[in-house]
């Protein structure tokens, strides 16, 4: 088996824990612009978190998994905070 080779300074490479970050804020910013968009931004988290979960097995960033996992985790919390708010009023 080959080693891993890691990318010289300075290069940006898309992997899973980045992937799970990227989805978190993407989530993030469509749930907070539109209230229409709630939904689609409530399945990035999850597909966020999923993407993290990967990256926690099959990932070389775990570090940037977790970070991307604990992300996905906290907005699906607080999405659901705002439901339940929401109805309650």
């Amino acid at each position: 088996m080959a080693p891993i080779v890691s990318p010289g300074g300075g290069t940006w490479t898309l992997d899973w824990a980045t992937g799970s970050i990227l989805l978190s804020v993407a989530g993030a910013g469509l749930s907070l612009l539109d209230a229409r968009l709630f939904a689609v931004g409530a399945l990035l988290f999850v597909a966020g978190l999923a993407v993290g979960m990967v990256g926690l097995r099959k990932g070389v960033r775990r570090n940037g998994a977790i970070i991307g996992v604990v992300l996905n985790a906290a907005n699906l919390v607080y999405d659901a905070a705002v439901v339940i708010l929401s109805r309650a009023t």
